[in-house]
């Protein structure tokens, strides 16, 4: 199946300190994968969660290699993605979608 964009893009961009950008559903309980985008130079760390969680390059992080692309699929209180960089900068984007 396709997917199919159900809100709006947001990215970090990320260093080796962890940030964090909340997730744009707009409002839809549709969208509940995220298309996630290294456009940076290094292989990024994510995690999705609510408020208040850090990701860090060893034991929190899901590893992105530079230029790849990943789908995820998200809990209903995963409201927010987590992204640190292993070394140098770039941004990830966070795609809101469903593949229905």
């Amino acid at each position: 199946m396709a997917f199919q964009i159900c809100g709006n893009p947001v990215n970090i961009n990320v260093s080796t300190s962890s940030q964090t950008v909340a997730l744009d559903f707009k409002g839809t309980t549709n969208a509940r994968h995220i298309r996630v985008v290294n456009d940076g130079t290094a292989t990024a760390f994510i995690r999705f969660g609510p408020t208040g969680l850090t990701v860090n390059t060893t034991t929190t992080g899901i590893p992105i290699r530079t230029g790849a692309t990943q789908d995820f699929h998200m809990q209903p209180e995963w409201t927010n993605a987590y992204a640190i960089a292993a070394a140098a900068t770039g941004r990830v984007y966070f795609i809101p979608g469903d593949d229905r």
